[in-house]
């Protein structure tokens, strides 16, 4: 029964490590800290968990809203959550961190990383060209981001960012994000 569960615990070890960098070890305990709340976020993306993907989000947490030139609110996050989910899977990612910068005794974080994202279509997609990408092609999305966090009562929370906007996301719809 122990070796079993051994087993089970290397077998999730092995998925996480999968996921994300190992972490630098000259960071600061708030260095990584935040950093485990960045992949507990994209873990509760990939794992299709809403509710723990809500939880991390600030309650004053903000964007740019896509197409518009309004912010979107914490409000909103389910109707994205809703629309990516519709169109895509995610199956694999990594995270490879820039930078970690902290603020106000550890308050405040900037986190600025690239997520090589590895998504399976649930939909039929069209290129500008007119090509189709068929439901179940998979393709890798790396693409840079910039977090930021506000840390309460013991927590970082996601307060808003940014995501590299000057590429696409698809094969086929422009020039990739790259590193």
């Amino acid at each position: 029964m122990i070796i079993r569960h051994i087993g089970c615990l290397m077998v999730l070890l092995a998925l996480a490590c999968d996921q994300v960098e190992a972490r630098d070890s000259r960071w600061s305990a708030d260095q990584t800290s935040v950093w485990n709340a960045v992949q507990a976020r994209w873990q509760a993306w990939q794992g299709d968990d809403f509710e723990a993907y809500l939880a991390a989000h600030h309650e004053t947490w903000h964007r740019w809203a896509p197409r518009s030139d309004g912010l979107e609110n914490k409000d909103d996050v389910e109707g994205f959550w809703q629309r990516a989910k519709a169109q895509e899977e995610t199956v694999a990612f990594t995270l490879k961190p820039a930078a970690i910068e902290t603020y106000d005794r550890g308050r405040l974080a900037a986190v600025h990383y690239v997520a090589d994202e590895t998504v399976r279509l649930r939909k039929e997609r069209k290129t500008r060209d007119g090509r189709v990408i068929p439901v179940g092609h998979e393709t890798h999305i790396p693409i840079r981001f910039s977090d930021f966090y506000v840390r309460e009562s013991g927590e970082w929370r996601f307060i808003g960012g940014y995501r590299d906007g000057n590429c696409s996301l698809f094969r086929g719809f422009g020039v990739l994000c790259a590193e």
